[in-house]
């Protein structure tokens, strides 16, 4: 009866020596194989991890602060910080940062070629053996009041020498300040631009046409039209002319 005693005294003891193992490997963490103490890591928290910048004018830039702290307990080491396009740009963030210090990462994004709802992600590489890569976001939405169409380049493509080409673009009121189209500048000799009003409802639309004079030399031309309107973020909007003057265009095929 005493021997049956001790074995259940024994099992008792082992029993609580596991769970007490058990408990110390959860609360003191992860122990390295070769010494048999607790692992020392770093660990990179972020405040916040999306910024939504609300509502921005076209060709604003947008800069933001992304803040984080080193929660573990080695020193945190950036690697990189890359971005979704060029049009995010990382300036500057801290490289080292000691257990318990914090660091942040300055981006600025750059509204410039982009209109309506817009997200952008940032790529944060560390030595956080956890998250090694973090995902960062930019939200928000781009307006304007001033709309081009087509929004970037007047694209003329071939132009047959010795006959005149004319091609429009659109200038477009798009908020509530009434637009006006003073005047347009070509930086060419050989382009002309022509103001028509286009006037829709409330707004205040301009179709310019834009000509290729027939004098124009033979080769590639990069011109630029220089718009001038009354809306103050939009006193001078400038586009691009881009096109070749060959002595000779083929004709198109004819369809099928």
């Amino acid at each position: 009866m005493q021997k049956k005693n001790s074995f259940t005294r024994w099992g008792a003891f082992m029993l609580g020596a596991t769970i007490l193992s058990s408990f110390m490997l959860l609360t003191v963490g992860p122990i390295a194989a070769e010494t048999g103490q607790p692992v020392s890591q770093p660990d990179i928290k972020f405040v916040k991890k999306t910024y939504d910048f609300g509502t921005v004018q076209k060709g604003d830039k947008v800069p933001h602060i992304f803040k984080f702290k080193n929660v573990g307990q080695s020193l945190l080491k950036i690697s990189g910080v890359k971005t979704s396009c060029g049009c995010t740009v990382p300036k500057n963030f801290t490289k080292e940062i000691q257990p318990g210090e914090e660091g942040q990462i300055e981006v600025t994004f750059n509204s410039t070629n982009f209109m309506g709802a817009i997200h952008k992600t940032i790529y944060v590489s560390s030595n956080d053996p956890d998250e090694p890569k973090v995902s960062l976001s930019l939200k928000g939405t781009v307006t304007a009041d001033v709309i081009i169409q087509p929004p970037r380049n007047l694209f003329f493509g071939l132009v047959q020498m010795g006959q005149a080409s004319t091609k429009s673009i659109m200038v477009k009121q798009a908020g509530s300040k009434e637009l006006k189209v003073l005047k347009v500048e070509a930086d060419l000799p050989f382009l002309s631009a022509k103001i028509i009003p286009k006037p829709r409802g409330n707004h205040n639309n301009y179709q310019i046409e834009v000509t290729v004079a027939a004098d124009a030399p033979e080769g590639l031309f990069r011109g630029k039209l220089k718009i001038h309107t009354n809306i103050e973020k939009y006193r001078l909007i400038e586009h691009s002319v881009i096109g070749t003057v060959k002595s000779t265009v083929a004709a198109p095929k004819p369809k099928r």
